[in-house]
């Protein structure tokens, strides 16, 4: 974990504020528009990243596993069933 901290650019991106022309939804006109946009990289693409794994999970199909644990009849403690 400390590494991360140490170089966040290297795993998320620039943590440096940046100023750049972006298309925006301006909400008053409701209209998209081109304009000067100030963002941080880094957090943008954690969002992203959060937005992309939830998306993911929920067009995963779902599997028949209902429960996991262990046998507590069989001898080693560790052995899986799947109910």
């Amino acid at each position: 974990m400390e590494h991360v901290l140490k170089r966040p650019d290297a795993y998320v991106g620039s943590l440096e504020t940046i100023t750049q022309n972006l298309w925006v939804y301006d909400s008053e006109s409701k209209r998209m528009v081109h304009r000067e946009v100030r963002y941080v990289p880094g957090f943008y693409k954690i969002l992203d990243e959060i937005l992309v794994n939830a998306a993911d999970n929920k067009v995963r199909p779902v599997i028949g596993i209902r429960a996991f644990g262990s046998d507590s009849g069989c001898r080693s403690t560790t052995q899986p069933w799947i109910r």
